[in-house]
């Protein structure tokens, strides 16, 4: 964990947004936000099950689809891959992925300060020259990785 530093302050935070998108923080959701607060990587719903004790499959599709409309959990579609889950931008560090289209690893990165502020003000006029509010963003680049290319 980077932005949210501790359990608490993760705990904290997902309590706060679930009552403001009203829904219940239960112990299966607190236990998948745990989950996926210590990997290393985002997890497709078999890996998370398999990391969270007492979780079935069934609940973790449920809850997870509630988690990520509620914005605690963020969803990345990954070639012909399960679809891959991640603490969102809100609970973790905002962050960027580079995606092989080879072998499907994601690697997580992060620009500097300035750099993310250049393509946050590039992206807000783009979306703005096409009638579009722009809320934020995410940005996925796909290629090949060191071990497959």
């Amino acid at each position: 964990m980077t932005a949210t530093t501790t359990n608490k302050e993760l705990h904290e935070n997902a309590q706060q947004m679930c009552v403001s998108s009203h829904l219940r923080y239960t112990e299966t959701r607190r236990k998948i936000l745990e989950t996926l607060s210590k990997a290393s990587c985002a997890l497709d719903i078999e890996q998370v099950v398999a990391n969270t004790k007492g979780l079935a499959q069934s609940s973790a599709y449920r809850n997870i689809e509630e988690l990520r409309k509620a914005g605690l959990i963020a969803a990345m579609a990954v070639a012909s891959e399960p679809t891959k889950y991640e603490l969102s931008d809100q609970l973790a560090h905002h962050h960027h992925h580079l995606i092989c289209s080879s072998c499907s690893s994601v690697s997580d990165f992060e620009l500097s300060g300035d750099a993310e502020e250049k393509l946050h003000s590039w992206l807000e006029a783009v979306s703005k020259k096409q009638g579009f509010s722009m809320t934020g963003h995410s940005l996925d680049i796909g290629g090949m990785c060191s071990a497959c290319s």
